[in-house]
């Protein structure tokens, strides 16, 4: 579904599957926020690009939001049309081994991993290690690093006709009827360290986004500088 100024919906729990996924389009192509549980977001991807008429579009990038399978999953198929992968470091050198998921070698891997989120290993071309800006055609997009959830987990932040896009992945999303209800990653990863959240939840205040897309739930499409003071103050009280 479009949700926004080139910006689809495009696989997700709105479709009955795990993992949002999002499509941006610029000049040149589309870029990709996050890709989806293995095998089976990619044809709801592609059906949904088919709806809009952007099946043409080349996948030129995309942006992991950490390293979980049904946020990661599908990368090697979009890398191996073209697209350059972005991720967080902490969570790139695991997702490049993730086909031996011993929480020694792969610490973001969730305590119930199950063998049917295996997926295909793959090394990420650009490695974000601190907060950066990345250069995708026409978007100057800000990317920062928020441990917590996982050690890797970043937020992109794309600016649309001067509103301000954040894709959080698994550090906030929103649900509820009126998408007013915050909701914090999990601690299901066995790298998870609450300390680290609430300090990546402190470093998205007064940022003052127009739209919270986050991994999960529903894309909050309204002004929401005090919905993530909400979820940093809720973070705070449950994770201290």
């Amino acid at each position: 579904m479009k949700i926004a100024e080139k910006i689809y919906l495009l696989s997700g729990m709105s479709y009955g599957l795990l993992g949002n996924v999002y499509g941006i389009v610029h000049r040149d192509g589309l870029l990709l926020v996050d890709c989806g549980r293995p095998h089976e977001a990619i044809p709801m991807i592609e059906r949904n690009l088919r709806v809009w008429g952007l099946e043409k579009l080349p996948v030129t990038a995309l942006l992991v939001t950490h390293g979980h399978p049904d946020h990661c999953g599908n990368g090697f198929y979009f890398q191996q049309q073209g697209a350059t992968v972005v991720a967080g470091q902490k969570d790139a050198d695991q997702i490049l081994r993730l086909g031996d998921y011993d929480p020694v070698i792969f610490p973001c891997v969730l305590h119930d991993f199950e063998e049917d989120c295996l997926f295909e290993p793959y090394e990420v071309d650009i490695k974000v290690e601190s907060d950066i800006h990345l250069s995708i055609c026409e978007y100057d997009i800000e990317v920062l690093t928020t441990p917590g959830h996982t050690q890797g987990s970043v937020v992109y932040i794309i600016t649309i006709k001067n509103k301000k896009y954040f894709f959080t992945g698994d550090t906030l999303s929103a649900e509820g009827s009126r998408a007013h209800v915050p909701v914090l990653g999990t601690a299901a990863s066995v790298d998870y360290c609450a300390q680290s959240y609430i300090s990546s939840m402190q470093k998205l205040l007064n940022r003052y986004p127009d739209a919270i897309l986050g991994g999960h739930g529903i894309p909050r499409l309204v002004s929401s500088n005090a919905f993530v003071a909400q979820a940093c103050m809720k973070a705070m009280k449950e994770r201290s």
